[in-house]
């Protein structure tokens, strides 16, 4: 069984596929502490374990602090596709053929410098990344809603690293009963848990399980 515990909060969160819970935080006080914990990646805060052994908190979690500012598309996320692509999904036969191009490329550049009048240079060397650079090879992300943007996030993350659960600032509020159960189910075949942490929320959906903190620190 995995399970997140977070400091000064008596529920275990169960990571279960599909489940998403939301923590109503009313001190403020102690949601900037699990803000700052977020931040810093706190494993002191945020205690993950498998079968009752201590595992690692942020290699297991998706943090998403600002839904408005996701970016499927990063020069961290696409560094690491490119290197995964060229690592597990070419072919040997792939690879001549792709270097057969190249050579053909550099005749023609080649050829093209000796009709100038000014020496030019150019690269080489092949690097399969930089074609997929030059053909702007992306996760497709033009015209989606907020919900849309937010499931290409979470699974270009998953293209690259492997997660049990997501953590989310103030998410819930903003999606409506019908988004959040095409979320749950999304959630559900990627077998990924949400946990959202929200500072202010009186919204009650039935599929949601809830958990406040209020002023007093007290928790019901």
């Amino acid at each position: 069984m995995k399970m997140l515990k977070i400091k000064g909060i008596e529920k275990n969160f169960v990571i279960d596929s599909g489940k998403i819970y939301n923590i109503n935080i009313e001190n403020s006080q102690y949601f900037n502490r699990l803000i700052n914990g977020l931040i810093d990646l706190d494993e002191d805060i945020f205690i993950f374990s498998e079968n009752y052994e201590l595992c690692n908190f942020s290699k297991n979690s998706l943090i998403i602090m600002d839904i408005f500012s996701l970016n499927p598309n990063s020069k961290k996320i696409l560094t690491t596709l490119y290197n995964r692509i060229e690592k597990n999904y070419l072919s040997n036969e792939d690879k001549e053929h792709i270097y057969k191009i190249n050579s053909d490329i550099l005749n023609i550049l080649e050829k093209i410098s000796l009709e100038l009048n000014v020496e030019v240079e150019y690269e080489c060397d092949f690097d399969f990344i930089k074609i997929l650079n030059s053909y702007q090879f992306r996760f497709k992300e033009n015209g989606q809603t907020l919900l849309e943007r937010l499931i290409t996030f979470i699974k270009a993350n998953l293209e690259i690293k492997s997660f049990d659960f997501i953590i989310t600032i103030n998410l819930l509020s903003m999606i409506n009963e019908k988004d959040l159960e095409i979320m749950q189910k999304e959630l559900e075949l990627l077998q990924i848990t949400l946990i959202n942490i929200n500072s202010i929320s009186k919204i009650n959906k039935n599929i949601v399980d809830y958990t406040t903190i209020d002023d007093d620190l007290c928790e019901f």
